[in-house]
């Protein structure tokens, strides 16, 4: 059961979501995951890992303080928090890790950077780039990313293979069919295991020989998988892990000629030469889209007109047949909107309601069921006293399919509607 609050110190309001497994004896040191989640959520962070807490015997600790903003203030939140659990719990200070989701992953990695007693890092949904701070110097510690091939941020992954190879950092990349949200439990449990093999090739734990050939079937299962579904390149990144990993356990002669054979064909060479070309197509627009958006803001220019034309080719070209094709343009589409999202709602220099709502006028041209760019508009026309406008895009929001009963529920802001006839009309109308 996850203790959704711990006090670190109650009088300041800092506290942590808390986990320990069925396992857990306070007598014997437990090895430890310090979660990072880019909202403050600490009941959000801890859910994902606790297959991996039951099966490996972690203890999980996630801030209620900690998220997405100033370095400086996080460290000093997170330094708190490790004094009070180290000095509150018997942790193994060989076996401390750090993780969390986006902001959070690359608050975990920094954390980590900077000291010589974190053992781990799992970073979800972000890797490494010149402009995230924390980059590791000298192979401290073991890292792994899970990334999903529809996550904006996946142009980072060859910037964070180079890196990491050149200060020969251990290191494992996992990545899955998703965009930019926290992995699942089988996900984080899947990098866990590989953490699991760090340990025992570091010598902190004795190696348990039966974990060790349920982990190997497991990779060697997925690759197999990946294969047979023709996703070739990603089968290619699996094989080399396996052999990466186990031949101090097993001789993996076979495993090595499955390897060799795969990459030898002319479609896993196909596919690399496409991912390249795809990488570089991407690299390209992002700079479009980006620069398009910069010029917008600065000229006032809010005409639609461009944006629903380009987003237009890019949903179709979801539709190639190509799976890499179809992962590209979806994290295209998902970095315009987190782009549009993340300067509405964080930037200093947009602050006028027409800038504002040219932000979420692209975010719903990106993906029109979703509510909460409605609901920014709304408030938006609100606050600025245009409730002609408000009820506008309350319509328009409606029209998706969306019901009266859940918007009260979910967004409670509607209320102050209430009482307008047009607003009382459309509510009605859902129910």
């Amino acid at each position: 059961m996850v203790t959704d609050t711990l006090w670190v110190n109650q009088r300041s309001g800092e506290s942590f979501s808390f986990y320990a497994p069925e396992s857990y004896e306070a007598a014997t040191p437990s090895p430890v995951i310090f979660i990072f989640e880019p909202g403050a959520r600490g009941i959000i962070g801890i859910a994902p890992f606790i297959a991996a807490a039951d099966t490996y015997g972690y203890v999980l600790v996630c801030s209620n303080n900690s998220k997405n903003g100033p370095y400086t203030q996080n460290y000093a939140i997170a330094e708190r928090l490790f004094k009070k659990v180290s000095s509150d719990l018997n942790l193994d200070p060989r076996r401390v890790y750090t993780s969390g989701f986006s902001g959070g992953a690359r608050l975990a990695t920094s954390i980590a950077s900077g000291s010589d007693q974190i053992q781990g890092v799992l970073s979800c949904g972000a890797a490494l780039n010149l402009d995230s701070g924390g980059l590791p110097g000298s192979p401290t510690y073991s890292y792994t990313v899970i990334m999903g091939n529809e996550d904006m941020n996946y142009y980072e992954l060859p910037f964070t293979r180079n890196y990491l190879r050149n200060i020969k950092l251990p290191h494992e990349i996992f990545t899955d069919d998703m965009n930019h949200r926290w992995p699942s439990a089988d996900q984080i449990l899947y990098a866990f295991d590989w953490m699991q093999l760090e340990a025992y090739k570091n010598r902190l734990i004795p190696v348990d020989s039966a974990i060790v050939n349920k982990v190997y079937h497991k990779f060697l299962d997925r690759a197999k998988l990946k294969e047979k579904n023709d996703r070739l390149l990603e089968a290619g990144h699996e094989y080399n892990r396996i052999l990466g990993n186990f031949r101090r356990y097993y001789n993996l002669d076979s495993i090595e000629q499955m390897s060799i054979t795969l990459k030898q064909s002319k479609s896993y060479r196909a596919q690399v030469k496409r991912n390249e070309t795809l990488m570089e197509t991407e690299k390209m627009l992002t700079y479009e889209f980006l620069n398009r958006f910069g010029s917008d803001i600065e000229k006032g220019n809010f005409q639609m007109s461009w944006w629903e034309n380009r987003i237009g080719k890019l949903k179709k070209k979801q539709d190639s047949k190509s799976w890499m094709e179809q992962k590209m343009y979806s994290r295209l589409l998902y970095r315009i909107y987190a782009n549009a999202a993340e300067n509405a709602n964080f930037a200093t220099y947009i602050n006028t309601a027409d800038q504002k709502r040219y932000c979420f006028d692209i975010c719903i041209l990106v993906y029109p069921k979703y509510p909460v760019s409605y609901i920014r508009q709304i408030e938006i026309a609100s606050e600025t006293g245009n409730n002609e406008l408000a009820l506008d895009y309350l319509e328009k929001l409606l029209a998706t399919g969306t019901t009266a009963t859940e918007l009260l529920s979910q967004f409670p802001t509607l209320g102050s509607l209430k009482g307008n006839e047009r607003f009382d009309q459309l509510m009605n109308e859902q129910q």
